[in-house]
């Protein structure tokens, strides 16, 4: 039952919880494997991809259950060079011990098909071809149309993640990397591109891809701590706090539904005027979305249980 809120008590009304369902965005990886990322680190006593590695295995340990994240690497280490990328591990939620098995089971040392293994029985994954291997623009046009990417009832993203500049002999038919961003935000449904650069990457043609992207701006990091933040704040800011509600019946009066955090109410908040509560996100009331305020206490992680009830009167803010 409402206690509170100024919703009508158990004396007129009576609640059946039903059940709903976080839309956790998509969110794949596309890390750069190029012979620079063997490059050291100063002051850590760690390379470019050793660094990387870490940051990713954090990063998709503290949001796995929030977001659906997946890897992708390039170049794919190919004979003649500038080869695209490719998924090392499919997106799926609660993904974090796939992607850092695959993560582990490599080394930042190069071989010239990045396939070779040390005296550790590690890849030495790092791509020392001798040929251009930053394929940037080739390796984000490889993802247009990528059907793990085309969920239209969930946000779809890419996260770029390199240290260098594109290799300008990877770009055929003035395909790099902004162009491709562009066409990957222009499909339906678009997939939004986030760009990190790491130690000796691009400034300029970061931006451009972030801008043609949607992201708007790049992040730069130039050692682990500035790393790991980027990946944070990335993560943090597409955590998706829309919910399907498979459980209630589509007949049912939607005047008559409530949520709760922890069991406290969580208000009515039309279109997220105040930045409060919930708000409908479609006509037909199949998803609601917390907004501002609540929208916080769930990314944060400071709510242990979201819960829903159908019978009494929408609280309202």
């Amino acid at each position: 039952m409402i206690g509170d809120g100024g919703a009508a008590d158990a004396a007129v009304c009576d609640e059946v919880g039903f059940t709903i369902e976080a839309l956790p965005p998509n969110l794949l990886i596309l890390l750069d494997r190029s012979g620079s990322m063997g490059s050291d680190v100063p002051g850590t006593g760690l390379n470019r991809w050793e660094v990387a590695r870490a940051a990713i295995i954090q990063v998709t340990g503290s949001f796995q259950s929030m977001i659906r994240f997946g890897l992708a690497t390039y170049s794919s280490c190919l004979s003649g060079g500038c080869s695209a990328g490719a998924i090392q591990v499919p997106i799926a939620i609660d993904n974090a011990g796939a992607i850092d098995t695959f993560l582990s089971s490599t080394a930042g040392e190069g071989s010239s098909d990045g396939a070779q293994v040390d005296g550790q029985g590690l890849i030495q994954y790092l791509c020392d071809s001798g040929e251009p291997e930053t394929s940037t623009g080739a390796s984000l046009e490889a993802m247009v149309g990528e059907a793990s990417l085309a969920s239209d009832d969930r946000d779809n993203a890419i996260l770029l993640v390199t240290d260098g500049e594109e290799s300008g002999a990877c770009v055929v038919g003035g395909n790099d990397g902004p162009t491709a961003a562009g066409h990957l935000l222009g499909q339906t449904p678009p997939v939004s591109t986030y760009a990190v650069g790491f130690v000796g990457a691009n400034v300029a043609e970061l931006q451009s891809v972030a801008t043609a992207g949607g992201t708007v701006q790049p992040y730069f990091a130039d050692n682990p701590t500035e790393l790991d933040q980027a990946l944070q704040i990335i993560a943090g800011s597409i955590v998706s706090c829309t919910y399907s509600l498979p459980g209630l019946d589509p007949t049912a009066d939607t005047n008559q539904v409530n949520f709760y955090f922890d069991g406290v109410v969580v208000p009515y908040d039309d279109g997220c005027a105040a930045g409060v509560g919930w708000t409908w996100t479609d006509a037909s009331h199949t998803q609601v979305e917390f907004c501002g305020q609540a929208c916080d206490l769930l990314t944060e992680h400071q709510i242990s249980d979201v819960g829903a009830t159908f019978g009494c009167q929408t609280v309202v803010n």
